[in-house]
C-alpha cells in the first residue's frame, strides 16, 4: 500500500465522517479536544479546488493498516468516539460482524465503514479470498 496515500486518505474519510454523521462528527472533535488534541495533523485536501484547505479539526490519533488479517471477536477498549475502516484490493469475503446487533457487513473494496468498536464486539467472518488491505483510524482515549 503506497504510504503517501494515507493524508489524502484521512482527509476523506474525515470529511465523509462530518458530511454523513455531523453529530457523531462534533462529538469525536470534542474527545479530540479532551485527548490533548494528540491526533494526526489534519492533512491538505487533495481536491484542486479546495487547494491549501486543511482538515480543521483532526480526530483521529492512530492509523492501522492490515494485510490479509482476520479478528476474532473483541472490542476496542482503550478508544474514544468512533472508528473508521476502509478497504482495498481484490478480494471477495470477510464480513465484518457484529454480533450483539446480529449483522455482517460485506465490506467491500473501497468502502467506508464507521462503528462504535470501544463498544460493540467486532469481529472477521471467513473465508475470504484475494488480497485485502484495511485502514483502520480511530482515537486512543
Amino acid at each position: 500500500m503506497d504510504q503517501t496515500l494515507f493524508p489524502f486518505l484521512l482527509w476523506e474519510i474525515s470529511r465523509r465522517f462530518r458530511e454523513h454523521l455531523p453529530e457523531e462528527y462534533r462529538e469525536a472533535v470534542e474527545s479530540a479536544k479532551g485527548n490533548g488534541y494528540r491526533v494526526i495533523n489534519g492533512p491538505v485536501s487533495p481536491d484542486p479546488d479546495l487547494a491549501g484547505l486543511a482538515l480543521e479539526n483532526p480526530i483521529f490519533s492512530t492509523i492501522t493498516i492490515n494485510h490479509n488479517v482476520s479478528f476474532r471477536s473483541h472490542e476496542d477498549g482503550g478508544n474514544s468516539a468512533l472508528s473508521t475502516l476502509v478497504t482495498f484490493g481484490e478480494f471477495k469475503g470477510g464480513y465484518l460482524c457484529l454480533p450483539r446487533l446480529r449483522v455482517a457487513f460485506d465490506v467491500r473494496p473501497g468502502d467506508l465503514l464507521i462503528a462504535n468498536t470501544a463498544r460493540e464486539q467486532h469481529g472477521s467472518i471467513l473465508p475470504r479470498s484475494g488480497e485485502r488491505y484495511s485502514m483502520v483510524a480511530y482515537l486512543r482515549s
